[in-house]
């Protein structure tokens, strides 16, 4: 799994200086057509009301990952997944030994691509970073098969039949917002490092061009639209029956389907498990362990 770059306190987020808020073109022009439409009828101007809402969600900002989130997640990770295997953190800073926790420090070239900006404008995550798995010396550190995680999600049930697949590259992709389009999501994949080596290659031998690639080509995100460019189609995806879920997925009553073995706490902070506010009882239960 990736430790945010941006993680609470870290020397890469103290670095950094204020963030300068910048909004996509398309964003541009759909607050010009309802600060428009809004003066046409009389009512009050609707643009500085939403101005701060673009600051505190720019990218630059520090988030509120912890190293104790790590940690917390391992151990429930522990509690569903009986398979022996090893809980990997790659991290810019290592923060001090915890248990059941490896920690390895973001390798240069993985630094690199994480300073490019998603296309998506400043409001989303760049994550091109976690592409670095899918390359030779990933292959020369990492196990025999990975399974790479987001840490905001709440593993909920046995992860054994997510894991016990044979195929060098199973991805996934969140239902509600996705349907059957063939894209793969960033947040969980399952895979054999060095079996796609050329994910890596391809992209980081010119970065630029293979940004605007995937993106010409329909897909979009940061780390994900590569991974779609050049896998989706090709390689199989978790089905319905899997038990992977997006937060998204589950109505605004956020109901536990009973196959459910883990959600993606995708979205905004109040859907991160350690600061969830929603309706659903079973987010503390099973991040918490009680």
């Amino acid at each position: 799994m990736w430790h945010d770059p941006l993680l609470q306190g870290s020397r890469a987020a103290r670095a950094r200086g204020p963030a300068v808020p910048q909004m996509r073109p398309d964003l541009v022009a759909l607050e010009a057509h309802r600060r428009r439409r809004a003066l046409a009828r009389g009512l009050p101007d609707p643009t500085p009301r939403r101005v701060p809402l673009e600051v505190a969600t720019a990218p630059g900002t520090p988030r509120s990952f912890k190293p104790e989130y790590v940690v917390q997640l391992a151990a429930r990770v522990r509690a569903v997944l009986p398979i022996p295997h090893r809980f990997v953190c790659i991290c810019d800073e290592v923060p001090p030994e915890s248990s059941g926790v490896t920690w390895i420090q973001t390798p240069p070239e993985a630094l690199k691509a994480g300073a490019l900006r998603s296309p998506e404008g400043n409001r989303f995550p760049s994550c091109y970073r976690r592409l670095w798995a899918q390359s030779k010396e990933a292959a020369a550190v990492l196990s025999e098969r990975v399974l790479l995680i987001d840490m905001d999600l709440v593993p909920v049930r046995d992860w054994s039949p997510i894991v016990n697949r044979d195929e060098p590259f199973v991805g996934w992709r969140p239902y509600r917002d996705w349907g059957r389009q063939m894209r793969i999501g960033g947040g969980i994949y399952l895979f054999t490092p060095g079996a796609n080596t050329s994910v890596w290659e391809d992209f980081y031998a010119n970065p630029h061009a293979a940004i605007a690639t995937a993106r010409n080509a329909g897909f979009r995100g940061s780390d994900q639209a590569w991974l779609s460019f050049k896998l989706a189609g090709k390689v199989p995806v978790y089905g319905r029956s899997d038990g992977i879920y997006s937060i998204r997925d589950l109505g605004s009553s956020h109901d536990l389907p009973a196959n459910a073995r883990l959600v993606q706490m995708n979205g905004p902070a109040h859907f991160k498990p350690w600061s969830y506010r929603g309706p659903a009882a079973w987010v503390a239960k099973h991040w918490k362990g009680r």
